[in-house]
């Protein structure tokens, strides 16, 4: 699902929001050469972020069974 960016949030109790930080999604999938990030359009996130693909490594089956998708945020 994609966000949609709104003036306003919707109202009453069937409703659920959440804030969206600015960040990267983010894929992750491991093989015997280690953990790769990279994000849904292909692009190579590993060597932007090696401690994700570090803490990744312990939580991901080899592919093809393991894979992961998450969101990054990072402070300013």
């Amino acid at each position: 699902m994609y966000a949609l960016a709104v003036q306003t949030l919707p109202e009453g109790s069937e409703w659920l929001c959440e804030v969206k930080f600015d960040g990267y999604r983010c894929l992750a999938g491991r093989d015997k050469s280690g953990v790769t990030l990279w994000s849904r359009r292909g692009n190579l996130f590993t060597t932007q972020f090696p401690n994700i693909a570090r803490a990744c490594e312990p939580l991901l089956l080899p592919r093809p069974e393991g894979g992961c998708d998450s969101g990054s945020q990072t402070e300013n």
